[in-house]
């Protein structure tokens, strides 16, 4: 971003030469005002040097061992800090790059050069008593050329171009320096010499400049002819407004013309001791006042403050800090949240957000109280993760603050997650994360997950945007973070889990056993391709097998948490979409693959129930009674089934008993077989069972006695 060429005299630096200056020949102190990151930076007294984030209203030195801190001081464009200091009996230009924290000497400069300006391309240009000096690498290197004549005073309108003023002439340049012609027309007063006078030119090809002599010189036409004007008396400097207001200060006041000077008034409140007049955003206008005698503090003379073109002046900032939100909040849309912050001399304040960084902005409220100190915002839905906040002074937008960061928006149906958003949808009794889990770092695929602090995954074919897409890839454990109990959290957020199979199941019911339902638009294709009519949003993401390879982009894989232990310990049951068909189906593979994982809420209390005995390998006799077992949650009756031929068929043992006995006598029917189950079902919930790992006996009673006694 060009600095702005308004920018009066401290636009960059400050040179003073190696013959000797005396620190009163130097006027005491300068202001410069640095427009996109709002910092006020001053130089004062014999190596006084600070900067300012609150207009003024409080100071931080950063002076660094320089023992008189001359003229002025800017950030480049580059983000440097350059200044003008006079150390070991030498003036040099010193650059800083960590905001003053130390100095480099880039160079020694011989004749005193009294003020620097910089123009649109970055180019700074110094005036010196004899020579101009320019650089074009943000004052790293400079070159010199000689002027007819001492000249000790500079101004670059926006169009580029170049005053300076002489011993009785001016000098102007349209390119860049490299040619100068001499204005004299107008300028015949014997006392006429512009050594520490100033110019300054506004946008209506009106140039004014002060002399030596305190004369007060007016150009028309842009600086081809000048003219003297007496009615304000003597003056010593001048400046103009963002708005190209001239102002004038003097022995009789200081004075403020909005026609080019054909009229002035008087600001009555304002020092006739001013001896800059700095720009700062639209109608912000700081004044510098000289103070009597060299001072060491950074601000040595009063700092009047305009927020309304120059209009009127006060000693007084005003100022607004912007306390809340200030970056790295997530708000949720709906919720009222207070947006606070503190003020001087403001009365009310416009407050705005953007969803964009800042591009674009829209109105939250036109004026509150700026007293208040709070005020109370319904957060809209319009989810973004680059929001800030903007509160402006309402009679001067210039006075401002925006939130430091960014913060994050999330819809009314969404959340935040490891730095991501995720939007939720409900689906029959249940609500599902609409986008597949995305969290943690990226290994490849040749690599297995480790129990360790850090949650690892896969992203298909080792490419990290296809987990942007498709969301991370998993290994059980991992997602399960490292438990085995069905339902757990694992990499879930916090209030979300790891399905069930069952839970899978009641999903299924849900969209009536319908997988297009549950696939996304544009996935699947023929009678496969997904309408989304459930808002499942499924992605088919592939998978990672365990010899480390990527396959089956444009099928789905889901895990569950539910292990599948009845089949082999080391594998797990998951929800698979094809894309080809209409089916939902449920298979079991090894715990070492790569699967998607989909996270459910835990607003429903998760039911389970697990059978503990008979659960295989006993033997049981027709005709006894014994115990059927089994453990549950969120359950309140279960139907007791058995089966003979391995599950098969089913016989009711009892269509309901209570699920929170944990038991139930069952006398052992008359149905001989090695072949037999037991089933236990959720009454509610046909989906919910659970049944004997493996088969146990039923014998029909029939045995015989042996009398091992002796005889």
């Amino acid at each position: 971003m060009k600095i702005s060429k308004l920018i009066s005299l401290v636009s960059f630096l400050v040179l003073i030469s190696l013959q000797t200056v005396e620190p009163q020949d130097i006027p005491s102190g300068s202001i410069s005002y640095d427009k996109t990151n709002k910092i006020l930076y001053r130089v004062g007294g014999r190596g006084g040097l600070g900067y300012s984030t609150n207009n003024g209203n409080s100071w931080v030195s950063i002076n660094a061992g320089l023992i008189q801190a001359r003229k002025a001081i800017l950030k480049t464009e580059t983000g440097d800090l350059l200044i003008c200091g006079y150390k070991d009996q030498t003036n040099s230009i010193f650059r800083s790059t960590n905001l003053g924290s130390t100095w480099i000497n880039v160079l020694n400069v011989g004749a005193g050069i009294f003020a620097f300006k910089e123009n649109s391309k970055g180019h700074v240009f110094g005036i010196s008593q004899s020579a101009i000096y320019k650089s074009t690498d943000d004052g790293m290197t400079w070159i010199s050329s000689s002027l007819p004549s001492d000249a000790r005073s500079i101004f670059i309108d926006k169009n580029d171009k170049i005053f300076v003023g002489g011993d009785c002439q001016i000098f102007i340049s349209i390119d860049d320096g490299s040619t100068w012609s001499t204005k004299t027309q107008g300028l015949t007063d014997p006392y006429t010499t512009f050594y520490f006078g100033t110019i300054a030119s506004n946008s209506m090809n009106t140039v004014i400049t002060t002399s030596d002599g305190s004369m007060l010189f007016v150009s028309k036409d842009d600086g081809e002819t000048w003219e003297k004007v007496s009615s304000l008396g003597t003056t010593r400097s001048v400046g103009v407004t963002g708005l190209g207001s001239l102002l004038v200060c003097g022995d009789n006041g200081t004075f403020r013309s909005t026609d080019s000077g054909q009229h002035w008034s008087t600001l009555p409140q304002v020092s006739n001791k001013i001896i800059q007049f700095e720009s700062g955003d639209t109608y912000e206008v700081f004044f510098l006042e000289k103070y009597d005698e060299f001072m060491t503090e950074v601000y040595p003379g009063n700092l009047y403050y305009s927020y309304d073109d120059g209009l009127t002046a006060s000693l007084t900032p005003r100022t607004i800090l912007l306390n809340s939100p200030n970056g790295s909040e997530t708000w949720q849309a709906g919720t009222t949240q207070n947006i606070t912050w503190t003020s001087t001399n403001v009365t009310n304040v416009k407050l705005e957000y953007t969803t964009n960084s800042g591009t674009n902005w829209a109105t939250i409220i036109a004026s509150t109280p700026a007293s208040s100190g709070s005020y109370a915002w319904t957060i809209p839905n319009t989810e973004s993760m680059n929001c800030k906040v903007k509160i402006s002074d309402v009679d001067n937008s210039a006075t401002s603050d925006v939130s430091d960061n960014v913060f994050t928006i999330i819809g009314m149906d969404s959340i935040t997650y490891g730095g991501k958003v995720y939007h939720t949808v409900k689906i029959g009794t249940q609500t599902w994360l609409k986008e597949n889990l995305d969290i943690g770092t990226m290994i490849q695929g040749n690599a297995n997950a480790t129990n360790n602090v850090t949650i690892e995954k896969y992203c298909y074919d080792n490419i990290s945007a296809n987990c942007d897409t498709y969301g991370g890839l998993y290994q059980w454990n991992e997602a399960m973070a490292y438990t085995t109990t069905p339902g757990t959290q694992g990499i879930c957020p916090t209030g979300w889990h790891v399905p069930t199979k069952t839970e899978f199941e009641t999903l299924k019911v849900a969209v009536n056993n319908d997988g297009n339902a549950l696939k996304a638009i544009g996935q699947g294709n023929g009678i496969g391709s997904g309408t989304n009519t459930s808002g499942f949003s499924g992605l088919l993401a592939g998978y990672r097998n365990n010899y480390n390879n990527f396959l089956g982009l444009g099928l789905g894989y889901i895990w569950s948490s539910t292990e599948a232990t009845e089949f082999n310990a080391t594998y797990s049951y998951y929800l698979h979409l094809r894309n080809n068909d209409s089916g939902i189906y449920f298979y079991y593979d090894p715990k070492a693959y790569g699967f998607s994982i989909r996270c459910l809420k835990d607003e429903n209390p998760i039911a389970s129930i697990q059978i503990v005995s008979p659960n295989g390998g006993e033997s049981f006799v027709s005709g006894t009674i014994d115990s059927i077992k089994w453990t549950s949650t969120n359950i309140t009756n279960v139907k007791l089934e058995y089966s003979t031929d391995s599950g098969t068929n089913w016989s009711t043992i009892i269509a309901s008993t209570s699920a929170s006995s944990g038991s139930y006598a069952w006398t052992i029917p008359n149905a001989p077989s090695t072949q037999c189950k037991v089933r236990a079902t959720d009454v509610n919930n046909a989906a919910l069972f659970d049944v004997s790992d493996t088969t146990f006996t039923i014998s029909d009673g029939n045995w015989t006695v042996y009398n091992t006694s002796n005889s």
